[in-house]
This record gives structure tokens, sequence and C-alpha cells, in this order.
């Protein structure tokens, strides 16, 4: 069985896509959890109605206290021996559950698959009528190949939760940070690193919609400096960890943390744009301390000119790529 775990919050508008996209899933052998986190809208009679017509609808209602904390109370009362995250204003492929959880069921090695996500907008609804058909194509990552994509450019289908399916036992010993922003930085690397393979397939099966209001689309202070703190504690967990594997988390996550930098500044957030940059000199100083290995050299370079100033990095960089660019060229 595989519990489906949907915390809910004033999403009257989106709640029925979604839920309706989970009723008519093809792997039928679902346990769905709505947690009803306080919503102050029609979302909890909706769910009460939704558990009327699906016997597979367990409802949970509770005070609000955030997505963490609604996360937590579904996997509480989850049965399944694999376990899921939908965002309630999100919906998926009709295919999703039963491809992903084939892939496990075939494979007993993989402790959790992956999807790739596709993006609607604020009222899009049949993204899902379009998707490929044929979604069954799949690869297994090694260890070393998980550690890898989890910080490349595509990084961030490897933080979410909603576009993975778990072996429940990778959640025994770990819950989400309650009241914290960007929950998902604080805890999917440590699934991802603990699993002994995961399940990657090769088409859009979550369709994760971009709304006017979220926090995902607006800048917020808190939430840029939860992820700082989330990116601190990756860093940490990896100091532990192989060298390259630490340099490769050390190499993304100060990158970030300058993104994090850029993105205040340009919200008009100076003070907070001040106290991240004192955040990235600090941590800066004390990793080049450690003279780690496999830190590319473009990335040293555009670190050491922010941390003297990011007017500096701005000049400093584009030279050094037009430099790097003339020396690739005369080398051929």
């Amino acid at each position: 069985m595989l519990s489906v775990i949907v915390p809910i919050f004033r999403v009257e508008k989106y709640l029925d896509k979604c839920v309706k996209s989970l009723m008519s899933q093809t792997y039928k052998d679902l346990e769905i959890i709505l947690v009803d986190d306080g919503s102050d809208d029609n979302c909890p009679k909706m769910c009460d109605d939704y558990a009327k017509l699906d016997s597979r609808i367990k409802v949970v209602h509770k005070k609000n206290g955030g997505l963490s904390d609604a996360r937590n109370a579904g996997l509480e009362v989850a049965t399944g021996e694999y376990v899921a995250f939908a965002d309630s204003d999100d919906y998926m492929h009709p295919r999703m559950y039963e491809v992903m959880v084939s892939v496990m069921e075939q494979n007993e090695k993989v402790d959790m698959v992956v999807c790739p996500f596709q993006k609607v907008g604020d009222d899009e609804d049949d993204a899902d009528e379009k998707a490929k058909d044929d979604v069954d194509s799949f690869k297994i990552l090694s260890h070393k190949e998980v550690v890898e994509q989890m910080f490349q450019e595509n990084y961030e289908m490897f933080i979410v939760a909603w576009d993975k399916v778990f072996r429940k036992k990778m959640w025994d010993n770990l819950r989400y940070p309650v009241g914290r922003i960007h929950e998902d930085q604080f805890t999917t690397y440590k699934t991802l690193y603990e699993s002994e393979s995961v399940g990657l397939m090769e088409h859009p099966l979550y369709f994760y919609r971009i709304r006017n209001n979220s926090i995902m689309g607006n800048y917020k202070p808190k939430a840029a400096l939860d992820d700082i703190d989330a990116l601190h504690e990756k860093m940490y967990y990896f100091s532990t960890k192989e060298e390259w594997e630490y340099a490769t988390c050390v190499s993304r996550s100060l990158e970030h943390i300058v993104y994090h930098y850029q993105k205040a500044k340009k919200s008009g957030a100076d003070d907070v744009a001040l106290k991240i940059r004192e955040i990235f000199k600090e941590d800066w100083k004390q990793i080049k301390k450690k003279k780690l290995k496999g830190i590319p050299k473009e990335r040293t370079a555009y670190f050491n000119s922010f941390y003297i100033s990011d007017g500096w990095m701005q000049f400093y960089m584009k030279i050094y790529w037009k430099c790097l660019s003339l020396g690739r060229k005369l080398k051929k």
C-alpha cells in the first residue's frame, strides 16, 4: 500500500483537482491522507465530503501548525509500505504512482523513486491530459550518481518532497522541522543519501502549480534565512562524508547563499542582504582553511571575488570568463 499525505490549508480553489487526480490514479492500493491544517475556508468540509465518496481517504483535522507539522501528522497515521507527499494545489499524472511503485517493487534495493515535474500556471488544469502516455521509462542511480545529481543544475528536483515515492522506513527516525520554511531543504538530502539506490523516472509525472501568492513565488526574508540555515545543516552533514561529496555540497550551497544575497538586494531588503553577505564571508573563510579538493577553480574565483565585494565580483568575473574563453580558444 502507498500512503499519500496531502497537507491542506486555504486551497479550496485547487483542492478538487488535486484530490480527484489522486482518486483516479491507476494504482489503486492507496491510502489518501488529507490533513486539514486548521484551514478556515471550505476545505475541512470538502475533505469530509471526499472521505464519504472514497473509502481510501482518511481525514485528519488539526490545529494550524504549518506545512511541516501537517506532514508529520500524516506520517504518524500512515500505514502503507510506501509513502508520498503531495501539495494540495498541485496534481498528478494518472499513472504516476503506478509506475513509481512498480520501480520499487521490481528493485528491492531502490529506497526512493524521483520523477521530473512540470510547472503549470495558476489556472492551468489540463497539463496531465497533454502529458506523454509512455511514462514507464526510468533508470537506477548509484549512490555516487545520486550525490552528483543532488548538486547539479536540476538539483531542485532532488530537494522537494512531492515528486518522490519513499519506502516508509526512510521516515522511521526523520520528521520535518516545524516552523521552518523550505522544510524540504532540511530533510530530503538525508533520505537520498541513506538510500541504497534511487530510481529516476524520465518523464514529468507531477504538475507543480505556480500560484501568484505562493511562498515559492515571492521573496521573503524568513524563507531566505531558513533556507540558509538548512544549507548550513546540509554542509555540516556532508562534512562527515567523503571529501568529494563535501566539496560538491559546499560548492552548490555557497553559490545558493550568494543567490539569496542577490535576491535580497534586488527586493530592496538591504539589511537582510548585509546579514547574508556576512554569513557567506564567515562560511568561506572557514571553508578555505580546510583546503578542500573538488571545488572547481571557477567557483573558487567566484567566491573569492564575492568575499571582497559584490561589485568586485561582478567586475572580476566578467574579465575572468573572457580570459578563460580566450585561453581555451588558444589551446585549440
